[in-house]
């Protein structure tokens, strides 16, 4: 089980930062993303992404920090998080398409896209957000890693 923990705190400290970074790098660019085209977009932001994982990777073991352990207090609360996470994850899959999840809307300058404002999404404003949060407690919980937690 140890490895295990070891193996997902690893992936979260390596794959986290640049996927939440990328949302940064598209959003407050759209309009240079929508200039330079679909394809040629998702090659540069890609491009960075898979780098920033590939950086990150070198310095896991300083990242990862030192094993907290296995907690068994921490099931109950990880346990709760689960099924919320994996309820909200199916309510926003019924609205939130692969497509739109990617970022399309935001780089094409032939489909906009549209606000969703039905479903779970009448409740809360972004439960992707909701969901990552969530299931992303699930993962830290479970490899317990001090870097992890922070």
């Amino acid at each position: 089980m140890d490895a295990a923990r070891y193996v997902i705190a690893v992936l979260l400290v390596v794959s986290l930062i640049p996927a939440i970074s990328a949302w940064y790098v598209i959003h407050p660019f759209t309009w240079f993303w929508r200039r330079l085209g679909t394809v040629a977009s998702f090659s540069v932001i890609y491009s960075l992404l898979v780098s920033g994982c590939v950086l990150l990777w070198e310095f896991r073991a300083a990242l990862v920090g030192s094993a907290l352990g296995f907690r068994p207090g921490l099931l109950l609360p990880a346990l709760a998080a689960a099924v919320l996470g994996i309820r909200t994850a199916r309510a926003r899959r019924r609205h939130l398409t692969q497509r739109i999840l990617v970022g399309v809307p935001e780089i094409s300058s032939s489909d906009r896209g549209q606000l969703i404002t039905g479903g779970i999404y009448g409740s809360v404003r972004n439960p992707r957000y909701l969901e990552f949060l969530l299931l992303g407690f699930v993962y830290v919980a479970f490899a317990n890693y001090s870097g992890v937690w922070l």
